[in-house]
């Protein structure tokens, strides 16, 4: 079998083994593989234990004649913090510099993806967002879901005007997504499933409710430095981690704790909107299956009340199977 682990799967589990058997169940699950693949291995340079759990996952592996492909942004000798002896291991095996697909390649890459999302596109346009997008099949499908998302929620056909528009500078990407949550329907008491890389979208959607006198609540994953410089008046931030912040609120990866925050923030007076990131974090300190009931409890609470409840998922973290689940207990918002 083949197996996909981004790294930070590693580092969570690691940070959490004291109190959960996490580690050994990650182990038993990466040793049926006989081809591993591990990507954002730069994610372990702060962790040294997660970088001595690798190169035990890589002797055991290479030891039982298996295969492992590791990924990372930048070469490992490169990457601050990584040990001699992790480093010795990765460089036992071939190292190589993949470099962004030619033009030829993207507009095969191209046409695919558009054949999957059943986009019909005209060879101009396939053309046009070769040239444009050049780093990889991520960039790629992320510009063909940002076409579907325009097309469907702004009514707008498919033509080179509305491909200009998607790929003009960064500069203008977040008016961009500013304009896709104006058209954008969602209402209290109900709960959405946001399918995006990062949650970009979710927070746009979170500052557009807060302009509408909405109190709103972001419990997430990232440092919040990274979250307050997108939003004009700041909503309560709780960062998902179980270290202790002197500069900033904090939740541990405890579902009933998130709950009881949860409600006691719907609980205020006022309509009210909550963004959730960090599903793929609980999971893999507890299950899916717990992560699922700890859902289904929100989703029956915010049924009756004045909150909007929105989960940001990245689909590439998670397997299709838990994401099906997902699609069907919230209303779905695929705008990546």
């Amino acid at each position: 079998a083949v197996l996909y682990a981004p790294a930070d799967k590693l580092v969570d589990a690691v940070e959490h083994s004291a109190t959960s058997d996490a580690i050994k169940k990650l182990r038993e699950e990466l040793n049926h593989a006989e081809l591993l693949l591990v990507d954002d291995m730069q994610f372990l340079g702060a962790n040294e234990q997660a970088q001595g759990e690798m190169v035990h996952i890589i002797d055991s592996l290479i030891d039982s004649g298996k295969q492992v492909v590791l990924a990372s942004d930048r070469l490992p000798t490169a990457i601050p913090g990584f040990s001699d002896r992790l480093n010795a291991r990765i460089q036992k095996g071939l190292t190589v510099d993949l470099l962004p697909p030619d033009e030829n390649t993207r507009i095969k890459l191209v046409r695919v993806k558009a054949h999957e999302k059943k986009l019909k596109l005209s060879d101009e346009i396939v053309k046009y967002i070769a040239e444009k997008v050049t780093q990889n099949v991520r960039e790629i499908e992320s510009t063909l879901n940002k076409v579907v998302a325009f097309s469907t929620i702004m009514k707008m056909e498919i033509d080179m005007t509305l491909i200009s528009d998607i790929l003009k500078p960064l500069a203008p990407v977040q008016e961009t997504r500013k304009e896709i949550m104006k058209e954008v329907n969602i209402q209290p008491g109900h709960c959405y499933l946001i399918e995006e890389e990062k949650p970009t979208y979710s927070n746009v959607l979170m500052e557009r409710m807060m302009a509408e006198n909405y109190r709103g609540l972001i419990i997430t994953r990232m440092n919040p430095k990274r979250i307050r410089d997108a939003f004009v008046n700041d909503p309560r931030i709780l960062w998902l981690t179980d270290k202790d912040s002197s500069m900033e609120k904090t939740v541990p990866p405890s579902l009933e704790m998130i709950i009881h925050k949860i409600q006691e923030f719907m609980s205020e007076e006022g309509n009210s909107m909550v963004v959730l990131d960090g599903i793929q974090y609980l999971i893999s300190n507890t299950n899916f299956d717990s992560v699922l009931r700890f859902l289904r409890s929100i989703i029956d609470e915010v049924s009756e009340s004045k909150c909007i409840f929105a989960v940001s998922i990245s689909p590439e973290t998670m397997k299709e199977q838990e994401i099906s689940i997902m699609e069907r207990e919230m209303e779905v918002l695929n705008l990546t």
